[in-house]
């Protein structure tokens, strides 16, 4: 059984940046978990320069639920040289990047330090955010909606059926050895992409993990071992 708290996050556009493009920026289809670390940091109040010590290596799990249809567009942003004043300006680079439009998910966030749980479902609750709210960049300001604090329970699988699964899969929670581990229903757009799952203090990446997604948000059926079962929002997850 896991305690969760859930929320919704949306925005007119957002952006996940992957962190091995430069000079012409992609992002991401979901926020990765460093990426809910700063926006849970934001919403309690947690400094930019550390709130990484909160979260990496404390047990924290979560989940991701994409609720609108994942769509990408590239908008051209003009970048400036500040180093020298902005008297001095001449030159300017002007950049594609790419950003995810009409962006909302559902976020299910565990964390073994009730401090900062009961901090995260206060604020939540009362719709407050101590630093301003944004989808990965701070031209992308955000909103959330508080779900509820709900308790999930185990769901076994031992004779390898396929589940509905609502939130993004992490491929390590897929039953091995099995060619036929995911269904692929008609109609439905799934993908595969990696994903950055923890990054320690020093912004180092530590862990990747591989996701599978349905592009619209619909629920995908797999061959998974365990899961877990939120009755109460008629949901099954997979934390990572």
């Amino acid at each position: 059984m896991a305690d969760l708290i859930v929320f919704d996050i949306f925005s007119d556009f957002a952006h996940f940046k992957r962190p091995y493009t430069t000079t012409s920026p992609v992002t991401f289809p979901i926020p990765s978990k460093p990426t809910l670390y700063g926006m849970v940091g934001a919403v309690i109040g947690l400094d930019k320069t550390d709130y990484l010590d909160h979260f990496y290596g404390r047990g924290v799990r979560a989940a991701v639920r994409i609720l609108n249809p994942i769509h990408k567009v590239y908008i051209a942003e003009n970048f400036i040289n500040t180093k020298d004043g902005m008297a001095k300006i001449k030159t300017r680079t002007q950049i594609k990047i790419e950003f995810l439009k009409n962006a909302a998910y559902r976020v299910y966030f565990s964390h073994p330090d009730e401090a900062v749980a009961s901090a995260l479902y206060q604020n939540l609750d009362a719709h407050k955010s101590h630093y301003t709210f944004s989808m990965g960049l701070s031209e992308c300001i955000g909103n959330f909606r508080f779900v509820g604090r709900v308790d999930s329970v185990a769901g076994e699988n031992p004779s390898g059926d396929y589940v509905p699964i609502h939130s993004v899969l992490p491929t390590t929670a897929l039953m091995e050895n099995d060619d036929s581990v995911i269904q692929f229903e008609p109609g439905k757009e799934i993908f595969r992409v990696s994903l950055t799952a923890e990054m320690n203090p020093e912004r180092e990446i530590r862990r990747m993990t591989d996701i599978v997604f349905e592009r619209n948000g619909l629920p995908v059926r797999a061959k998974v071992r365990q899961y877990e079962k939120i009755e109460s929002l008629e949901e099954n997850i997979l934390l990572f």
